[in-house]
């Protein structure tokens, strides 16, 4: 864990391009909930005839029923902007959210990828500058003992196992966790009592599979 921490300390000069990943991972997550959660409903309008007030929610009042009042009220509002008087209104609407949507999406998942990359590009490079300059400190004994493929392969590809750690590890840890917060407001969003029984019931399955996973392997 110290080690990793060490090689977090080599992007700290570039914090700065690290907030603007972050939020363009955050964005990125935001907008994919949009696309899951908020085009269902008003599809369902369209093409099913529905009323609005039976997908949105019909303005429940907050004040009386609670999370769920909550949930409703702004669905409604959401819906009263989107779905039109007509159906050729409301699919002129939903499609133009779709595009945008869908955009902005891919705009940050570009930004976050590149920015990303570039931040990993500028970290193996200091650390290659940084082992660059202690080779030619160290004494003519340690030259004898290392042969020059050993000290190339140091140098190029091991160092290149650090750009993976930093994906796998950092970057992953945050894209992942903002979709997860983000999915699961989609989920609450639904439907709040199914998202408790997901809740409930993920953690011993997940345990399970695991197990048989373990099982298989050893079998194996």
């Amino acid at each position: 864990m110290k080690l990793y921490f060490r090689l977090l300390s080599y992007m700290r000069p570039y914090w700065k391009r690290l907030v603007v990943t972050i939020a363009a991972m955050f964005l990125f997550a935001l907008f994919s909930g949009f696309s899951i959660g908020m085009i269902s409903p008003f599809l369902k309008v369209i093409f099913e005839g529905r009323p609005l007030d039976s997908v949105v929610g019909g303005g429940a009042s907050p004040v009386q029923y609670g999370f769920q009042g909550w949930v409703q009220a702004v669905q409604s509002r959401l819906g009263s902007l989107l779905v039109g008087d007509d159906a050729l209104e409301s699919l002129r609407r939903v499609s133009l959210v779709i595009v945008v949507i869908f955009f902005m999406k891919s705009f940050f998942g570009y930004l976050q990828n590149f920015l990303m990359v570039s931040i990993e590009q500028l970290v193996i490079r200091d650390i290659r500058d940084e082992l660059y300059g202690h080779i030619h400190d160290l004494p003519l004994k340690f030259f004898h003992n290392f042969s020059t493929g050993q000290l190339i392969t140091r140098i190029t590809s091991d160092i290149n196992l650090v750009r993976g750690a930093l994906t796998d590890g950092f970057a992953n840890l945050i894209r992942y966790g903002f979709l997860v917060v983000v999915y699961l407001a989609v989920m609450i969003w639904a439907s709040w009592r199914l998202t408790i029984v997901s809740v409930l019931v993920i953690p011993p399955l997940t345990l399970i599979i695991v197990k048989v996973g373990k099982r298989l392997r050893r079998g194996n």
